[in-house]
């Protein structure tokens, strides 16, 4: 941003010779610009970490650093428009911002995320580039590419054309987000879980066409854009990140209390389904054993089995105050209310009821009190479930285990 004054009249009549071969501005055809009021925007930032302000002038330090706006100015939903783009925080030369979120973004279809920025014209674009962390330490940056010519310098208040610009934000006008699809970075490192994304890093790209100073795209070219802004609104502004796929909110628990996470698959006795396990400390792999449980208990059940499984925990490092939240998730078709489906474990005294915590049918949830004893573990339906219980091939989808500090191991 620079002084938000008087540079509509300079470039309203400016376009690059030629266009390039990315997508055009807002509005126009083909254009992959996200508005604001997208409704498949799900969730916006809800926290922040690590605002590094760089200079208004990384030539000229003396100036001081990019200070307008707050690292809050960026949680929630996007709310600068051109006529008005003063809610936002400012990032300076290479300056950064990590924001953070409720839930994990996840590689979805399409696009994953959206950033928004407050450029005031179609050609007025301050770009930056993008970076996500499963981990909160170690970010993956996407792969942008500036065509812009370097062989002038853009001016302070000159123009860029979007359709030489992929993967750096600031591509369209304040109200439209820049999409990003986790799908171009999966594999890239084991470090890096594209289903559970937990940090987007915003960083300034430094418009300078000086190689001492600017800052390169994947491919080596310079990033050529409006430059130097030497005001306290110089850099990259950052308006908002909005969240197109995120993890669901059954899912979601299992993380929030968790120190660790994996997520392994079995195989159950119709059919697969996943198991996600969250600790609240670190556990090497073999300490949880699950598999389909069709012993000779399954006759003494007080009702219609939906599914079962045998769940062991070995030796952990914990004390026996603890324990696991369960839930189960249904199959879209499930078409009941939720009250006759009951979750069971057989412990000493044969089959015990768990209390449900919760059902979620919006999102096809049925959630356990806390237990503190494994091994198997059944739900059921009372009276006999109707055709549309039936859950992939007759059961549940999936299990969801959330522990508390704490467990006892299994009898």
């Amino acid at each position: 941003m620079r002084r938000f004054l008087c540079i509509g009249v300079a470039l309203a009549a400016v376009h690059a010779a030629s266009a390039g071969p990315y997508d055009p501005p807002a509005g126009q055809p083909g254009s992959l610009a996200v508005p604001t009021a997208d409704p498949a925007l799900v969730a916006w930032a809800t926290g922040w970490t690590n605002l590094v302000r760089g200079p208004q002038n990384i030539s000229d330090l003396d100036l001081g650093f990019a200070s307008f706006g707050h690292a809050t100015n960026a949680l929630g939903h996007a709310d600068a428009i051109p006529e008005s783009p003063y809610t936002v925080v400012s990032l300076g030369d290479g300056g950064s911002i990590t924001l953070t979120f409720d839930r994990p973004i996840v590689n979805g279809p399409g696009a994953d995320f959206a950033v928004f920025e407050n450029a005031v014209t179609d050609f007025f674009l301050e770009l930056g580039f993008v970076e996500v962390s499963s981990d909160g330490a170690n970010f993956f940056r996407f792969d942008a590419v500036s065509l812009t010519p370097t062989n002038s310098q853009i001016g302070t208040y000159g123009a860029v054309d979007a359709t030489n610009v992929r993967n750096l934000a600031g591509k369209y006008l304040a109200g439209y987000g820049t999409p990003f699809d986790l799908e171009e970075l999966r594999g890239i490192s084991p470090l890096l879980n594209v289903e559970r994304v937990t940090h987007v890093r915003v960083k300034d790209a430094i418009g300078s066409i000086d190689p001492s100073h600017g800052s390169f795209d994947s491919l080596t070219n310079l990033v050529n854009d409006p430059w130097p802004t030497p005001f306290p609104t110089g850099g990259f502004d950052l308006d908002a990140i909005g969240v197109l796929n995120r993890l669901n909110a059954a899912e979601a628990s299992v993380l929030v209390e968790a120190g660790a996470f994996r997520r392994e698959n079995w195989e159950g006795t119709n059919g697969g389904f996943g198991l996600a396990i969250g600790f609240s400390n670190v556990l090497v792999a073999g300490n949880v054993q699950v598999s389909p449980y069709d012993g000779p208990a399954l006759d003494t059940l007080p009702g219609t089995l939906l599914d079962a499984w045998n769940i062991e925990v070995g030796a952990l490092a914990f004390d026996s105050s603890g324990g696991a939240e369960l839930t189960f998730r249904l199959a879209p078709s499930y078409a009941g209310d939720g009250s006759n489906l009951r979750v069971l474990h057989f412990g000493t005294n044969g089959w015990e009821f768990l209390p449900v915590a919760s059902v979620d049918l919006a999102n096809h949830w049925i959630t356990t009190g806390w237990t503190d004893s494994f091994s198997p573990f059944a739900v059921i339906a009372i009276p006999e479930p109707a055709s549309s219980f039936l859950l992939l091939g007759g059961v549940l989808a999936c299990l969801a285990v959330r522990w508390r500090r704490g467990m006892s191991r299994a009898p």
